[in-house]
């Protein structure tokens, strides 16, 4: 029997809060352009969460329609879509740091660590990474076949895990540090799981959402609830870092997600087929940012102002995102 999910699966709103959230979380690493304290945004590493979770979603969506067979199959798809654009950033980024360092001694210093880094090992803190940030792809790959094989093995616990596991997980962190912005090998691998699950807590009652004819009746209020929560989690890493509101976010998060993506919403209506671009742009940008942040700050840092050197950042971080995305669609083409 065929499934009922939530919607189709461009969603064009989503398409729009994951750009959002890149350029957020690119406010939370301003600190690579010389920031420090309590800037805006720097509480905007919540968003990664975000990012988890619509994973996640996605994930369990493929898991209920019968499109995952085994627990490594959605990940080799998901390795074929980011390893491409990752592969390249991280390359140039270690031929230019190599360049730069002044020594041939530590330019091959430099690049004997590339083949880690290449393969996301020195994002799990085996080494030191380069670009440290791609620690999100990493975990993502890494926990995803335990998502599939809990699923595969016994769905019916899998639907106990998706709840009971964040909530122990959050309820730790929240007694122990009072917020979720910690890191290491297996917090890494924790969060990536704990949202991973959650997307798929987020897919089930989006499916129980979109069979209230109440609420699709009255997609007006879902569409106002979808982008109230949002907008409070902009709200709390405006000014906050650090803090108990790193719960809040994933509370609202929570809450955006279940009615964007549930039939009890209104998605943005655009008549254009390339709107899932966006998506692509805000996947570009998170994977090129901090490269850019740091050669900025090395070649300009003290040159320009503070609003020149966010402007510089932000605009060069998307110029250098999209030519990644127009660099890797021509090899994959070349290659058909």
């Amino acid at each position: 029997m065929k499934k009922t999910l939530p919607q189709k699966r461009h969603n064009q709103t989503l398409d729009c809060w994951k750009l959002l959230a890149a350029l957020l979380i690119m406010g939370h690493h301003a600190v690579l352009i010389g920031e420090s304290d309590n800037y805006i945004f720097h509480g905007a590493y919540i968003y990664t969460e975000f990012f988890f979770m619509v994973s996640g979603f996605f994930l369990v969506r493929s898991l209920e329609a019968g499109k995952v067979k085994n627990s490594s199959s959605y990940v080799k798809k998901t390795l074929y879509r980011l390893f491409p654009y990752t592969a390249v950033a991280i390359s140039v980024q270690y031929i230019l740091t190599g360049l730069l360092s002044g020594s041939w001694k530590q330019c091959l210093k430099t690049w004997i660590v590339w083949p880690l880094e290449i393969f996301y090992l020195t994002d799990l803190h085996i080494g030191v990474a380069q670009l440290g940030h791609l620690w999100y792809i990493a975990a993502m790959l890494f926990t995803m076949p335990i998502v599939c094989w809990v699923f595969l093995k016994d769905k019916e616990i899998f639907k106990i895990i998706i709840w009971m596991f964040p909530l122990l997980w959050y309820g730790y962190c929240y007694v122990t540090w009072g917020h979720l912005g910690h890191r290491g090998l297996f917090i890494d691998l924790i969060r990536a799981l704990t949202g991973l699950l959650l997307g798929g807590g987020i897919f089930y009652i989006s499916n129980i959402i979109s069979k209230c004819e109440f609420l699709v009746k009255h997609k007006w209020a879902g569409t106002i609830i979808a982008w109230g929560s949002f907008g409070m989690t902009v709200l709390y890493t405006y000014d906050h870092y650090w803090t108990e509101y790193d719960i809040y976010c994933i509370f609202y998060f929570v809450v955006a997600l279940v009615f964007i993506t549930s039939k009890a919403s209104k998605d943005i209506q655009i008549n254009n087929d390339r709107m899932d671009f966006l998506s692509d742009l805000s996947m570009g940008i998170y994977i090129v940012h901090v490269s850019v942040g740091g050669f900025i700050q090395r070649f300009w840092g003290t040159a320009v102002t503070r609003l020149q050197k966010y402007l510089l950042y932000y605009f060069l971080t998307i110029v250098i995102a999209f030519m990644l995305l127009m660099l890797v669609k021509k090899m994959r083409k070349n290659n058909e």
